[in-house]
């Protein structure tokens, strides 16, 4: 399952994700990169972590917008998935 959580609920999501991964789901999910947060070390550490090198830059209706104001990370969750933190660049996200 991958989902890109509303931002003002995120720990909400994260929680619910991790319920599910302990499950057998395999969840991936695309957030801001706030390790500050209680939802990172709450739920979202417990698996593998790529934070985003740069600023990702959305699209609206097929034009490209200004970056994000904070950086981002990927977040996997999963049975099989052993918690790991890595920097990856957004070409290798594709």
């Amino acid at each position: 399952m991958f989902c890109s959580p509303l931002y003002s609920t995120l720990s909400v999501f994260a929680h619910k994700a991790k319920e599910e991964a302990e499950k057998g789901a395999t969840v991936v999910m695309l957030v801001p990169a706030r390790t500050d947060t209680r939802a990172f070390h709450e739920s979202l550490a417990d698996g593998e972590v790529r934070f985003i090198k740069g600023r990702l830059k959305f699209q609206q209706n097929g034009k490209e917008k200004d970056p994000a104001p904070f950086p981002s990370m990927v977040c996997v969750m999963g049975p099989d998935i052993e918690p790991t933190m890595k920097t990856v660049n957004k070409d290798s996200l594709k």
